[in-house]
């Protein structure tokens, strides 16, 4: 899982949509960590707006990371 994050982030990154100073293995484990997190949380707590909103916080800190 961890590295196909890791290979979309770099694709990404390859055509300009992410900073170039973005650690993209960290920024990996970090999707990763939010997935398998996601996985757990979702039978405790299954709102789709808490979850949906952690989700958009997690991509925005990758989006505004820019050059």
């Amino acid at each position: 899982m961890e590295d196909g994050f890791l290979q979309g982030l770099r694709a990404a990154a390859r055509q300009g949509e992410l900073s170039s100073a973005l650690d993209l293995p960290a920024a990996a484990a970090m999707l990763t960590m939010l997935l398998e997190g996601l996985q757990v949380i979702v039978k405790a707590d299954s709102d789709p707006r808490r979850l949906i909103a952690a989700v958009d916080t997690a991509l925005l800190s990758l989006a505004s990371v820019r050059d």
